[in-house]
């Protein structure tokens, strides 16, 4: 009979077949790479632009003191003394000053605008 022959190829045909599938999937493959992303490089130096950079913050005076002045604006300068060490540092509560002595200066745009 040729059935027992039939069942013999086609046996041996599939044992062919999967034995060519376990050779082919364990052939070595190289890994994949991604490919490297391409940077654009700037040397930085000191007289380079400085952009505008927004931070958020809570600003915290060194100290503060009331003042009354006749007109309102932002405190340019404040009177400086020397300290102990020689050092001038700004004028403190109760130091003795000359009579007529500018204390504190307001910003001339904010006055004149006034």
């Amino acid at each position: 009979m040729n059935t027992p022959r039939f069942v013999f190829r086609y046996a041996l045909v599939m044992g062919l077949i999967s034995a060519l599938w376990t050779v082919a999937g364990c052939s070595k493959k190289e890994p994949f790479e991604k490919p490297p992303i391409p940077v654009k490089v700037h040397t930085i130096t000191a007289d380079m632009p400085v952009s505008s950079l927004k931070y958020s913050a809570t600003l915290v005076p060194r100290e503060q003191v009331d003042l009354a002045f006749k007109v309102g604006g932002y405190v340019e300068e404040i009177l400086k003394l020397p300290g102990p060490d020689g050092i001038p540092r700004d004028v403190q509560k109760g130091e003795r000053v000359e009579k007529s002595a500018i204390l504190a200066r307001i910003r001339d745009t904010d006055y004149q605008v006034r």
